[in-house]
């Protein structure tokens, strides 16, 4: 099965900076042991760097990334998951997007390569969250 990538991970290798080394070390590892794929929606969001559709697809074949669109059950669960969050008390600072990038990693992969795992872990129990080194 294949592991998911967050749309952090794609923006921490597209713009550079202090996170972009330990980011790409991290995703080559990561590609080694699996193949790596984007879903809709994190391909929705790194979408904003890019002038043109061509440019994405071309950078996303070159770090080895297959597009991967959520099924309608992996859509229900990131729904149910983000009502129950909202019902608790959880404030729109996450939205359901971040939850679908979620539902699709556990529902359609066997993980997730992310920079933020804090809500993954609390609301995709089960979910094997990976994520680069920090310094």
């Amino acid at each position: 099965m294949a592991l998911g990538v967050d749309s952090s991970i794609v923006i921490a290798l597209l713009k550079g900076g202090e996170l972009q080394q330990p980011s790409l070390e991290f995703f080559l590892e990561m590609r080694r042991e699996a193949r790596v794929v984007i879903c809709d929606v994190a391909y929705a969001e790194i979408s904003f760097f890019y002038r043109d559709e061509l440019a994405l697809r071309s950078d996303l074949s070159a770090f080895g990334l297959s597009y991967d669109a959520v099924h309608p059950g992996t859509a229900y669960l990131a729904g149910q998951i983000y009502k129950r969050y909202r019902q608790a008390g959880g404030t729109r600072d996450r939205l359901v997007s971040d939850f679908l990038i979620g539902a699709h990693a556990i529902n359609q992969c066997s993980g997730l390569l992310t920079t933020d795992p804090g809500y993954l872990r609390k609301h995709f129990r089960g979910l094997k969250v990976y994520q680069p080194p920090t310094k």
